[in-house]
């Protein structure tokens, strides 16, 4: 066998330069392959900034991605973003971190046993440094649990403020603050829901309390009153607890102090149920009253909401014990695996392991958090995939190499490979893929998590960071589709990548044409100053018929499973991954990580779970065939004619159209029905067919009723045109549902002699496909007709199949709003027996800037199923009709009415 020489040479050399003092840690012997990942080389009380040169005893091969194979990551095996260079004929890499490395904390630079020489010697074996920065935050022998409460009460609900909503964001910055100062905090909740039910959730609460072994528990909730004048902060305790009653003293003087709220004291009860549990002091903090415009106003402001978690914060920092005392994060031990596989099999990774902890007997069979999940690997060679496993605060780093070998020829008997763990027999993964036929053919796709390595993308304030998210949904989506029988290629699956800015787009759309991907799929988010926009977009290459069919299924299905904001399906020139991409390519914006709400379901694994679901089926159905209109956009203009009952009426013989942006053409028409009886009042709709282009058209006839009432209201059928609202499990779409119903109400009221106007009245909108031109046109054709009510309909999605119900909102301190909004909850519960979700305020555009009073009406959510079901019904949509139209007339004071069909 050839010696390696690069490897075996004694003047091989490494040197480790601090940039200040050019100090060498002498030569260092690496003629032996490393079996396990060893940690070679350890230094102590690194500067933050601290510049590493690694030297070699010849020259690398100068190319961005050998020197890629020079890693950083932190303690928690997260790559951290450096500049790297080559120096001195490029026998030297130097690695300056872009920002400080943070104090206290474990780093390790790896050197892949692929690293280049000049001359395409492999530098064959890995090598690794280990090193701890100096200083470390003091860290404080305390644990405390803070619960942001009311997770069951939706009711809490004040002046556009979710009571559970803000309960969390404050309970996050209080423990963010306590944290920075080494204070272990452990959340009774992270996210919108828990797991237990509302009858068991004080227990549950308090337990995790108790196993925690806390020193201390504060509760967040929020207050409401019938009296609108009720207001400021408050803290209560459990009577007959003298610790809790200081505790809450302090509490409440320091948030006061901070806040300047009004000082409502500190309060106890002798039946708090979640602190008669509790094991150690708890008290519960009363943030402001929501039915109060004056705290509600407060609540919203993040300084104030930061200055209740200073309050908190700080009483519990003097608390604190052994406070001079510091300690470094948690050094990781380490654990080595391996297996052979041959060439061009699957390969999953174990999803959990039985790991021996250091200095213990112990074995507990713990969750593994890959960097990398599976492997489909065609080139023979030796690959390396990292992990971590963490309990309780101790982190194992695992390290698993695969070995691939040469395929070889097919003797009749079955592999036998086996994992060889190097510290324990207990850990097998037996291969459990089913036979496959090898001659079936299978669709190969792209899917590019954007972002990633040097690029973070966008962070929001609450912690999600957009390189990451992308990469779960990219990387959930593929798992799916390989399940499915799919060909899956990743441009990248983890946050290591061989490109730099510079040649990023195209290395990514080679990775894509080199592999003859079938379909490219980008995934990334948005972000906006506008923190009121949220929903999910999809954008093609305009004029690419392919994409733009792969765009409005990813984009429909997204939708449907998570209930998300419809932004439509969008051409565009301008983004290289589409304009590059051989293959049809689309990029989806997944939603807004700038929008509080939007941000905050992000961070849930289900939703994004829902996202990648919603990705892996449009893929199916784009190669199953499934059909989709993506004809060229004809635009109609909105043909609405309003007459009097009795007078003559001739349907037009030509509509004017936009056809492709060549402006405005008349077109003749062929209508179902010539014929059109004025006799009597209401809202009706003729159907046509144009000629030479078998498009359909709708004309709406309003014919007014001889006896008014003398009032008028606007009805906004939600939605329509290029945005399809919400989408449910049948592709019934919000928007469709929406109009139906509209028009239906607008014919019982016509028929009573109330004038309607109407937004839209068909799916041809006469606005532009922007939201905020939509919303702005939708209130200004309202108020220049002068109604006495707007009323807007839509339907509502989540992606919690289970949720349903029926809401109706006002604006926020509208009188005539709420009143209107009571009778029209209050009849459509009568009228469907549905369930009520009950009458809200919130500040939704249309409703906002309306000049009459206005609500916006939920008939229920399309995301279930059973809800859906009803709406496709049109005797189901005509009591939902009815009772808004009763709802109308009971605010206008009208009492002759009829409503029978």
């Amino acid at each position: 066998m050839k010696k390696n020489i690069f490897l075996s040479r004694i003047c091989m050399i490494l040197t480790f330069v601090l940039i200040i003092t050019s100090f060498q840690f002498g030569t260092i012997d690496i003629t032996k392959k490393a079996e396990a990942l060893s940690f070679r080389k350890k230094f102590k009380n690194v500067e933050l900034d601290k510049v590493w040169k690694i030297e070699f005893s010849k020259s690398l091969k100068p190319t961005i991605e050998n020197i890629n194979k020079v890693r950083v990551y932190d303690s928690n095996f997260n790559y951290i973003d450096t500049t790297r260079s080559y120096s001195k004929n490029n026998t030297t890499i130097v690695i300056k971190p872009k920002k400080d490395y943070e104090p206290g904390r474990y780093y390790y630079i790896f050197v892949d046993r692929d690293l280049k020489a000049a001359d395409g010697e492999l530098f064959g074996t890995e090598y690794s440094i280990e090193f701890l920065t100096k200083g470390g935050v003091t860290t404080p022998d305390l644990t405390v649990v803070i619960d942001p409460a009311q997770t069951f009460s939706t009711y809490v609900e004040g002046f556009g403020i979710l009571g559970k909503d803000l309960n969390l964001d404050i309970a996050k910055r209080v423990g963010n603050k306590l944290k920075s100062q080494g204070i272990n905090v452990i959340y009774t909740r992270e996210g919108e829901n828990v797991s237990w039910s509302r009858e068991v959730d004080m227990k549950r609460r308090a337990d995790i309390a108790n196993k925690a072994d806390a020193d201390y528990m504060v509760s967040i909730y929020c207050n409401l009153s019938e009296t609108e004048t009720s207001k400021g902060i408050e803290t209560y305790y459990l009577e007959g607890k003298e610790k809790d009653r200081q505790f809450a003293q302090e509490i409440q003087d320091s948030i006061i102090k901070k806040t300047g709220a009004n000082d409502r004291g500190i309060k106890t009860k002798s039946n708090l149920e979640l602190f008669e549990k509790l094991e150690m002091p708890g008290v519960i903090v009363e943030a402001g009253f929501l039915t109060n415009a004056t705290d509600a106003g407060n609540l919203k402001k993040s300084k104030y909401k930061d200055n209740i978690a200073l309050g908190i914060s700080e009483i519990i920092l003097s608390k604190v014990k052994n406070s001079n005392s510091t300690k470094p994060t948690a050094k990781p031990s380490l654990k080595s695996m391996s297996k052979e596989i041959k060439a061009g099999a699957d390969f999953k990774l174990p999803e959990s392991l039985t790991i021996n902890y250091k200095n213990s007997d112990k074995k507990k069979v713990l969750t593994v958090n890959w960097k990398r999940k599976s492997y489909n690997i065609n080139k023979p060679g030796t690959y390396y995939s990292y992990g971590t496993i963490d309990n309780s605060g101790t982190e194992v780093i695992i390290e698993y190499k695969l070995v691939v070998k040469e395929q070889e020829p097919d003797t009749g008997e079955e592999d036998k490979d086996k994992d060889k763990d190097n510290n324990t027999d207990e850990n097998t993964d037996k291969d459990t893929d089913k036979n496959k036929d090898e001659n079936e053919e299978k669709h190969v796709v792209t899917l590019n998590a954007s972002r990633g390595g040097f690029d973070s993308g966008v962070i929001s304030d609450n912690g999600v960071i957009e390189k990451e998210l992308n990469l779960q949904i990219a990387l959930k989506a593929g798992e799916i589709l390989k399940a499915r029988g799919f060909d899956i290629v990743y441009t990248r699956d983890s946050d290591f990548v061989t490109w730099n800015a510079s040649n990023e787009i195209i290395e990514r759309v080679k990775i894509s044409d080199e592999a003859k991907s079938e379909l490219m799929i980008n995934i990334g988010a948005n972000s906006v100053s506008n923190t009121d926009a949220s929903g999910v977009e999809t954008y093609y290459r305009e004029g690419n018929k392919a994409g733009q069919k792969a765009a409005k299924l990813v984009q429909d299905n997204i939708v449907q499973k998570t209930g998300a904001t419809y932004r439509g399906v969008k051409g565009n020139t301008k983004l290289n991954t589409l304009r590059l991409s051989k293959a049809p390519a689309i990029w989806v914006a997944v939603g807004f990580v700038s929008n509080v709400e939007e941000e905050q379901k992000l961070k849930e694994k289900a939703y994004k779970d829902r996202i990648a679901l919603g990705i892996a089926d449009a893929v199916t159905e784009y190669f199953d065939g499934t059909d989709v209109d993506v004809k060229d956009e004809m635009h109609v203009k909105e043909i609405t004619k309003r007459i009097e009952q009795g007078q003559n009426f001739t349907l037009p013989d030509k509509v004017d159209i936009i056809l492709d942006g060549n402006g405005e053409k008349s077109i003749k028409v062929k209508w179902d029905k010539n014929t059109v009886n004025t006799s009597k009042p209401g809202v009706f709709k003729y159907e046509g067919t144009l000629i030479d282009r078998d498009d359909r058209v709708v004309l709406t006839l309003i014919i007014g009723k001889a006896q008014k009432t003398g009032y008028k209201v606007v009805l906004d059928p939600g939605h329509g045109g290029y945005d399809s609202g919400t989408i449910g499990y049948t592709k019934m779409r919000e928007k469709d549902t929406a109009l139906s119903v509209s028009l239906m109400i607008g014919n019982y009221l016509v028929r009573n002699g109330v004038d309607v106007g109407y937004t839209r009245t068909s799916d041809k909108v006469s606005w532009p496909s922007n939201v905020s031109q939509d919303l702005k046109e939708r209130t200004k054709i309202a108020n220049n007709l002068k109604p006495d009510l707007f009323v807007s309909i839509h339907l509502n999605s989540t992606y919690n199949e289970t949720t349903h119900g029926i809401e109706t909102f006002s604006f926020y301190g509208s009188d005539e709003g709420y009143l209107l909004a009571s009778y029209i909850q209050n009849e459509l519960i009568k009228y469907t027996g549905a369930y009520s979700r009950g009458v809200k305020q919130k500040g939704f555009y249309v409703i906002k800037y309306s000049d009459a009073p206005a609500v916006l009406v939920e008939l229920g959510f399309i995301s279930n199923k059973d809800e859906e079901a009803r709406f496709k019904s049109f005797e189901e949509q005509q009591k939902y009709a009815k009772a808004v139209a009763v709802g109308i007339f009971k605010k206008l004071g009208v009492t002759d009415y009829d409503v029978t069909d």
